[in-house]
This record gives C-alpha cells, sequence and structure tokens, in this order.
C-alpha cells in the first residue's frame, strides 16, 4: 500500500517578498481533505544578519489544500495577531512522494527501539470524530519504552 512519504516530501512556501521550502511535519486527512503541518521556524531577514528580523517571533504554517494559515508566537509589535487564516497573498506548491510501508508489529518497534538501530519510524492513526473519519501520520520523534515489560508510549506527534 502506497501513502504519502512525509521524509521525502516538501512544499514550498511562496510569498511576494520571499519564499522558502519546508519539511512536512504530519498530515491529517480526512476523505476530501489534508492538511499538512510543517517545520516550525524563527522569523528572519535575508541578508547578513538573518535573525535580527524586526519582530521576534516563531512562526508555524498548516496547509490546507490550496490555503496556508500562520500561526505566530507573540510578537511585541505585531497588530495581525497570532492566527492568520489563509494569507491570500501567500500560494503554496506541494512535492509529494509516495512510498510503500511496511506496518510493524509490537515485536518488531520493540526490537528496533531496544536494539539502537537508526530507523525512522511513522506512525499512522485513524479515528472517527464527529462522524468523520480522520488518518493522521506522523514521524515518531520520541518514543518512551520500558525494557523489561516491553512496554511502549509513542509521543510528539
Amino acid at each position: 500500500m502506497k501513502v504519502i512519504d512525509i521524509h521525502k516530501s516538501f512544499i514550498h512556501i511562496i510569498k511576494t517578498e520571499n519564499s522558502w521550502r519546508t519539511n512536512i511535519k504530519s498530515i491529517l486527512s480526512t476523505e476530501n481533505k489534508k492538511f499538512f503541518l510543517v517545520k516550525e521556524c524563527r522569523a528572519e531577514s535575508m541578508g547578513e544578519h538573518p535573525f535580527s528580523h524586526y519582530t521576534t517571533h516563531e512562526l508555524l504554517s498548516i496547509i490546507e489544500d490550496d490555503k496556508t494559515h500562520f500561526i505566530r508566537t507573540s510578537a511585541v509589535d505585531s497588530n495581525k495577531g497570532n492566527v492568520q487564516l489563509n494569507d491570500q497573498l501567500t500560494k503554496n506548491k506541494k512535492h509529494i512522494v509516495e512510498s510503500n510501508v511496511n506496518y510493524l508489529s509490537f515485536e518488531e518497534v520493540n526490537e528496533i527501539v531496544s536494539s539502537g538501530k537508526t530507523i525512522n519510524i511513522y506512525c499512522e492513526i485513524e479515528y472517527e470524530y464527529e462522524a468523520i473519519k480522520y488518518t493522521l501520520i506522523s514521524k515518531c520523534e520520541y518514543i518512551n519504552y520500558n525494557t523489561k515489560k516491553a512496554l511502549i508510549s509513542i509521543c510528539n506527534l
């Protein structure tokens, strides 16, 4: 079965004054829509001193179809607010790669995490909320496991 390969896919966010390429952190999809949560970044300026941007804030983007939403941490000089839904001046271009997936058993995951192997593990969570079926795909960036009882808890989606 093929699914979107987060490790090989990325999104270009295209604005009038500058653009950037960003990795996809997770994908939330329904039957009709896909939402891409991308890597957060700090506000920066193009030039010799990139981190001396006039506003000091972190920026997180959520891409929904052709819409680009921004969430910013508080900036002391911003009158825009922290959430900017569907920035009309921003476009996005998705570079999506699909790959075959290999679903792992509990035992296989336990073997990977307890052995120290450098293998990326991704999770896919399917659930239903208010009669809508959702699928969430994310890299497991933190895996807490108990070597004595072989218990695993996956966090940081």
